[in-house]
């Protein structure tokens, strides 16, 4: 019986060794499948990851240009005039300017344009004396905020102020009274853009 046995054993070896060489192909088939599989696992994680951040710059890239948009549509809605009729308005007013001369000016130092935008440097002429309230209307002014006593109606251009020299005065009185020297940055719309 043992004989026998050894014998089918050896007729049918090649299917042993067959079998053996089948499983062997079968399973490195299916550890290249894994492998693969695994690498592409990876190359789609990257890609999420490459996808999140162009969405990502996408978002920034779209919330610069709304405000961009918002930067152009203010200037090119702002009244040219808007800070000398302003200031202006403002010296001429006793309440809020210490001074017996009233007269303020701005001078236009330099412009430059960039586009469809231009931006011209000014300044005050010469420096002038202001109440507490005045210093404060001044400031809305130059940011464009309307106060109870403040009615501006032109829109403003975008202001940025370059340089602000704030010295207290004393005269005497209680008055807060305070010498103003400035200079600013306005950007507005180009002329005939």
């Amino acid at each position: 019986m043992k004989q026998q046995f050894q014998d089918l054993l050896q007729k049918y070896s090649f299917l042993f060794d067959s079998l053996f060489f089948y499983l062997s192909i079968g399973g490195l088939a299916i550890f290249w499948l894994s492998a693969s599989l695994y690498e592409d696992m990876k190359k789609v994680d990257e890609l999420k990851i490459r996808l999140d951040v162009l969405q990502a710059k996408h978002t920034l890239w779209q919330k610069s240009q709304d405000k961009e948009n918002l930067f152009y549509e203010q200037i090119k809605t702002a009244h040219p005039q808007f800070l000398e009729k302003n200031l202006e308005n403002l010296c001429l007013d006793e309440e809020l300017v210490y001074s017996t001369n009233r007269s303020c000016s701005l001078q236009e130092e330099e412009i430059r344009s960039f586009g469809k935008i231009e931006e011209v440097e000014v300044k005050l002429d010469k420096p002038i004396e202001v109440r507490r309230n005045g210093l404060l209307q001044l400031l809305s002014i130059i940011d464009g905020i309307k106060t109870p006593s403040l009615a501006i109606v032109e829109k403003p251009p975008q202001i940025i102020i370059q340089d602000f020299q704030l010295t207290r005065k004393n005269h005497g009185n209680e008055e807060e009274t305070y010498e103003l020297a400035l200079r600013l940055i306005k950007r507005q719309k180009k002329p005939h853009s």
